[in-house]
């Protein structure tokens, strides 16, 4: 073998050795959630190769990584959050730099700490789904799905009605008449409905949304 061979194997070799220790994006798991901090433990999903002293090639987990930021969409003072949940799976971007001293005041810092690409300087993102996981959706609508559903704020509690429960209200008020009826200041006679009856008041259209909490 030639000099110029070995060396650029030996070359290759480290080059290989060193991009195996860059850490770029991988998907993860979450393990545990802290809401107040949208921050969370994760497992990165992908082992890490390795070779044996005997030569064969072996894997190993990689360490639960904690306290990564989950980077929810929002700007300004809009935002989108959901709960997210032992088992939900993320897509882990890891910082060029030390994000230690970012994650605890934000603002511009030094890190104070020359890492790049460390595991812990994790940032999560939420929503990614190996195929076997994928959500249903159409083609023509964004979906949202879940048993809360708030806007405004974490503390809205105000129940929008649903379109079906409109309906059912106008339906009512349509066959809803009052018997006795006199002029003047008289009191009508107890209130009733009839199978068939005129519409008396003309309601606009009912308009409802799915299971939603406003304020």
């Amino acid at each position: 073998m030639s000099i110029v061979g070995t060396l650029a194997e030996t070359l290759d070799g480290f080059v290989q050795r060193r991009l195996a220790e860059i850490n770029v994006s991988i998907p993860g798991r979450v393990v545990s959630y802290d809401a107040s901090k949208q921050s969370a433990s994760v497992q990165p999903l992908i082992q890490r190769a390795f070779i044996k002293e005997d030569g064969t090639r072996g894997v190993e987990n990689l360490p639960i990584i904690q306290a990564v930021p989950i980077a929810f969409p929002g700007a300004g003072s809009y935002g989108f959050t959901f709960p997210l949940t032992k088992g939900d799976t993320v897509m882990l971007l890891f910082s060029q730099a030390s994000i230690d001293r970012w994650r605890a005041t934000g603002g511009l810092v030094d890190p104070l700490d020359d890492n790049r690409h460390d595991l812990s300087d994790a940032v999560a993102i939420p929503g990614l789904r190996s195929f076997n996981e994928a959500t249903d959706q159409v083609a023509d609508a964004a979906v949202i799905f879940g048993p809360d559903i708030r806007l405004g704020s974490k503390d809205a509690s105000e129940l929008l009605a649903l379109k079906s429960d409109m309906a059912a209200m106008k339906t009512q008020l349509d066959l809803h008449i009052h018997l006795g009826v006199t002029t003047g200041a008289g009191v009508s006679g107890v209130s009733t409905t009839v199978a068939s009856a005129p519409t008396v008041l003309i309601y606009p259209a009912p308009v409802g949304t799915v299971k939603v909490k406003a304020e």
